[in-house]
This record gives C-alpha cells, structure tokens and sequence, in this order.
C-alpha cells in the first residue's frame, strides 16, 4: 500500500516540480565528488575507484535514510523524492 502511495507521490512531485536544483541533485554531487578525485590519464581501476567514492557513499546514505524515520508521512515523502530523483 505504501509503495503505491510513494509511487503516486513521487509522480506528483515530478510533474508539479519537476528536477530538483543542481545543489541537491544526487547525480550533480556524484559528478562534483568524482570531479575532485579524477585523474586526468585515468586507467580502469581509476575509475572503479572513483566510482566507488562518489557513487556509494550517496546510494548508502539514500537507502538507510527511509529505514530511521518512524514518522510514517515523512518517511513516504522522502521515499518519493528519492524515487524521483
């Protein structure tokens, strides 16, 4: 029931709003972490390794955050703007 009600919510925003500003975008926080650690002759292992520090710790952090939040209406809310970014 809940994921159906996210899913309405995350549309909803995405049509009302539509993309979030550049300085909360998640891939916009990747592009700048990866940035900042990029090598300019970059092999594979470079770029797993930049992967790895700008991709993960922002997935990490989106996914635990809905799992400590008891307030059911937050939780949803925050759940749909994940979803729609």
């Amino acid at each position: 029931m809940y994921t159906l009600i996210t899913l309405f919510i995350a549309l909803a925003i995405d049509l009302t709003i539509g993309e979030p500003p550049e300085v909360i975008h998640p891939v916009v926080i990747c592009g700048k972490i990866s940035e900042k650690v990029r090598k300019p002759f970059g092999s594979r292992i470079h770029g797993i390794l930049t992967w790895s520090v700008s991709v993960l710790p922002l997935l990490f952090i989106l996914s635990v955050l809905p799992l400590y939040i008891t307030n059911i209406f937050i939780k949803i809310l925050i759940t749909a703007f994940i979803l729609k970014t």
